[in-house]
């Protein structure tokens, strides 16, 4: 099962989640476990942790996601079982920063994805990434292999040997996470964004901080 599918899945689930719940007590909402370090299979579970601000209102959010993940059913059974993703929607809910989840914080901030809110937590030796989002618009076909080419590479073949071209993004230091998503060291994103907007692209940036290299 591909990454990209697990995320398109949750991105469903909250799109239901924010019709449903009132955002103003939330601070964070962070994917965690083996989803968000891409080493998942068909028995995991989606991971989320509900990051309030000050801890109140939790059983109330609680109940309503309860009910959020009963009503889910009805979409997963007509939209994602017939692609094979049948993943359960696990969920922790507080206040991040408090004592309470100290134990698990470390967990979270080390290889979390945060898909609502900001990260301003950073463990020591924390590495900065930002999270590109990209989409082509109406850029025409040719145009769109040109910049697929450039940032992720290609190989050639010719007179029996495979050449290999580096993409922008391998030389960044970045990774594809999917279609239309990477993410790339903050420090060296500049080139790479100049490169989107010269060429047309729309994006939209995320911050993420994490304790070890993406290449490793």
């Amino acid at each position: 099962m591909k990454k990209e599918d697990a995320i398109s899945y949750i991105e469903d689930f909250m799109s239901m989640l924010f019709q449903r719940i009132d955002s103003r007590p939330i601070r964070r909402i962070i994917l965690f476990g083996s989803v968000a370090r891409g080493d998942f299979d068909e028995h995991s579970d989606i991971d989320l942790f509900i990051d309030l601000f000050d801890g109140r209102g939790t059983d109330a959010i609680r109940e309503k996601i309860e009910r959020l993940k009963f009503d889910f059913e009805g979409l997963k059974k007509s939209k994602w079982k017939a692609r094979g993703v049948d993943f359960d929607i696990a969920y922790a809910i507080g206040d991040l920063e408090s004592d309470e989840w100290k134990p698990l914080r470390r967990s979270i901030t080390s290889a979390g994805i945060v898909l609502y809110g900001k990260f301003d937590y950073r463990p020591e030796e924390a590495i900065h990434y930002t999270m590109v989002r990209y989409e082509f618009g109406k850029l025409k076909p040719k145009k769109k292999m040109v910049i697929i080419r450039k940032l992720f590479g290609y190989s050639k073949a010719a007179g029996g040997k495979v050449y290999r071209k580096e993409g922008l993004l391998k030389q960044m230091g970045g990774k594809k996470l999917r279609k239309g998503m990477f993410i790339v060291p903050t420090q060296k994103t500049s080139e790479v964004l100049d490169f989107l907007k010269d060429s047309g692209v729309k994006f939209q940036l995320q911050e993420i901080w994490g304790e070890r290299s993406i290449e490793e």
